[in-house]
């Protein structure tokens, strides 16, 4: 809560500046220059180059899936798979930098950490079994897992020597605190845009102008429409026996979701075992159900995966090989909700990333939804398109004005807060200059930000609270407007607050500065990396989405 709150109050630019050089001279012996050099064959054998060395593409590969968390790549867009592969490199700097320090994770440290997982206990005792099934649930071998926890743990091992050296000035700090803790009243006032009484009128110029202004607002959306096999789940449902080690394992790791009815707070007990049992059977064939259609579905993905030639079968032929219907959807914008699919935005962020014609990108991954597992291929596009002003001149119209108005709202109300504010200049009354403007106040009672953070504590607390964190006593602050609401705020009062919630407040804020400067600090500080480390990059984004050619739907 808070760190959203104070996003904006907790940059400090002499800080981080302070911050940064300390983490340069940490890491002078590291930053060294380096010799290296290429040949011919380099570019097309490897991913890139950091410090001179080669990146295999594996190696990129295999920093960019577990730069995802162990997810997959095919449902993003184009500049979202920028973003990851400009990410991927800065993990790989930070790696290989971290190596060079002597930072290092031996196979016992991650022993300890698998060892005190509760999530792999059995009766206190590490399970090798449950940890498989953990690791298995996620599509990775225990290799490849515990590869990915040693590159988490030397990267916030990395962050750690950071953290060590960022800090924040004690008078920076005490300011802060006192903006969160001190005792305040207010005296503003509200309007609604119906109180502004003036004329605005608009010229067709003027509409132009807005239409010109304004044009990714009238954007028709690009659509696709998608050919889908489905793997219901409830094709997969087995009345096999639930084995009672399977039954007793879910048991006990979801005992809390069995609490008794006449359980209280202080001492819920869930209902025994037996008498759940039949619930945690279902839940379990389930769940066997729901893995057998991704496990079929994924055989299907894998069998139209191309071959080194790039020829693979149609995704129609194999579906009828194997006695599946193809359904088709109808046109769909990226946002829209499939009325006849029980699916979530990834069925359509998998949907917008297919590439028409390509061996490799024109059919998804495996998608689940709620009743069944979809795989689907690529059927036809309308691109997006800006209509022309003449075309929708009855919709633009309308909207420019509206616009108008709002604007000419704000800015009357602008002008109101200045008149008040040469009033309270000339010692006038706040609420007495704005009665005379015909104007009414709302005086709030004692209040804090930080009580404001957690509780509406008056009316308009939402829009007027944030604004005023650095304003004096006996000032007017800045105006506020929000659409169709503008506010005028008067500071009354301001007082110091009660020490002890300073005093509760200073180690919790401490730490989320100071976590918040070591991450912008560790963002930069990987960037910096890759410019010391004279990186070269071979990869092609062959995943990034390529311009396709308009295709006309039916009837258009």
């Amino acid at each position: 809560m808070l760190i959203t709150k104070f996003h904006m109050m907790i940059r400090h630019r002499v800080v981080w500046a302070i911050i940064a050089t300390l983490v340069s001279l940490t890491f002078l012996f590291s930053f060294s220059s380096m010799d290296g050099c290429t040949n011919a064959g380099q570019a097309q054998n490897n991913a890139g180059l950091l410090y001179g060395k080669p990146v295999s593409h594996d190696e990129f590969q295999q920093a960019m899936f577990f730069e995802m968390g162990l997810g997959s790549d095919r449902t993003k867009t184009a500049e979202e798979y920028a973003s990851l592969h400009q990410q991927t490199w800065r993990r790989l700097a930070i790696l290989r930098s971290a190596t060079r320090m002597g930072i290092n994770v031996p196979d016992e440290e991650i022993g300890q950490i698998l060892n005190q997982e509760k999530g792999f206990l059995s009766n206190g005792v590490f399970d090798k079994e449950r940890y498989r099934a953990f690791v298995t649930e996620r599509g990775v071998d225990i290799p490849t897992f515990e590869a990915y926890l040693r590159q988490n743990i030397t990267i916030q091992k990395v962050l750690g020597i950071l953290e060590s050296a960022s800090w924040t000035a004690p008078s920076d700090l005490d300011h802060r605190l006192r903006n969160l803790t001190d005792v305040r009243v207010l005296e503003y006032i509200a309007f609604n845009q119906d109180q502004f009484t003036g004329i605005v009128e608009i010229t067709e110029a003027d509409a132009r102008t807005f239409y010109q202004t304004n044009r990714d607002y009238f954007t028709i959306p690009e659509r696709v429409r998608v050919r889908y096999v489905a793997f219901p789940y409830t094709g997969f449902i087995t009345t096999n026996a639930i084995s009672d080690t399977d039954a007793q394992d879910y048991y006990d790791l979801h005992a809390s979701d069995f609490l008794a009815p006449e359980s209280t707070n202080a001492y819920a007990m869930p209902e025994p075992l037996e008498k759940v049992r039949p619930t945690i059977d279902a839940i379990l064939r389930q769940q066997t159900a729901r893995f057998a259609a991704r496990e079929h579905a994924t055989t299907f993905v894998m069998d139209l995966a191309p071959d080194r030639a790039g020829n693979r079968p149609a995704f129609d032929t194999l579906a009828a090989a194997r006695n599946l219907p193809v359904s088709t959807t109808g046109l769909f914008t990226a946002d829209e909700v499939l009325p006849d699919l029980e699916v979530d935005g990834e069925f359509n962020r998998a949907a917008f990333n297919l590439v028409a014609n390509d061996p490799q990108f024109s059919f998804s991954d495996s998608i689940s939804g709620s009743n069944a597992v979809y795989v689907m291929t690529i059927d036809a596009r309308q691109e997006s398109r800006v209509p022309g002003f003449e075309e929708i001149t009855g919709t633009v119209t309308p909207l420019a004005l509206s616009n108008a108005q709002q604007r000419a709202f704000h800015t009357w109300v602008g002008e109101t807060r200045n008149a008040l504010a040469d009033a309270v200049a000339a010692k006038q009354n706040f609420k007495t200059a704005a009665k005379a403007l015909g104007l009414t106040t709302i005086t709030t009672t004692n209040f804090t930000v930080l009580a404001s953070l957690n509780t509406n504590v008056f009316a308009d607390a939402e829009f007027v609270v944030e604004p005023i964190i650095e304003l004096d006593q006996d000032a007017v602050g800045e105006p506020v407007t929000a659409g169709s609401r503008g506010f005028i705020i008067y500071q009354v009062g301001r007082e110091p607050g009660n020490p002890s919630d300073m005093y509760a407040l200073r180690p919790q804020l401490t730490r989320m500065l100071q976590e918040y400067s070591t991450r912008m600090v560790f963002a930069d500080w990987g960037q910096q990396l890759l410019k010391e480390a004279q990186f070269q990059d071979f990869s092609i984004q062959t995943n990034a989405v390529p311009d396709v050619a308009e295709e006309p739907s039916p009837g258009s």
